[in-house]
């Protein structure tokens, strides 16, 4: 069973350098859509666990992260390939986020910025 880990704020990049292709959920416990959108996100990781980690990150305890991506709405979702930001996309549409998901965990170089 694929699951989603929580990173740690300050020690995120490490993490995500330690996986070849990582998604992240940026996040926050009093945003309604990013609850909406968490058994979603989940889903994914069980679906695509075997291409890529997943991860959650709460957008509060990581000011570093929001400022690096210059995220101004959530839920923000991110694609790192080695520890590199590769692409993002803020979205709260399920169908959305499942197409992105798709197009970004196949084996490919390519990535899809938004959808």
């Amino acid at each position: 069973m694929t699951r989603v880990t929580e990173l740690d704020s300050d020690l995120y990049l490490d993490t995500l350098r330690k996986s070849k292709l990582s998604i992240v959920d940026a996040y926050t416990h009093w945003c309604g859509n990013c609850a909406e959108m968490d058994s979603e996100f989940s889903d994914l990781a069980q679906e695509y666990g075997e291409n890529a980690s997943f991860f959650k990150i709460d957008a509060e305890s990581s000011k570093s992260f929001i400022e690096s991506h210059e995220i101004e709405d959530l839920p923000y979702f991110a694609v790192y390939r080695d520890g590199e930001f590769k692409c993002g996309v803020a979205t709260s549409c399920k169908d959305e986020l499942r197409d992105w998901v798709t197009k970004n965990t196949q084996k490919t170089n390519e990535f899809s910025l938004t959808h």
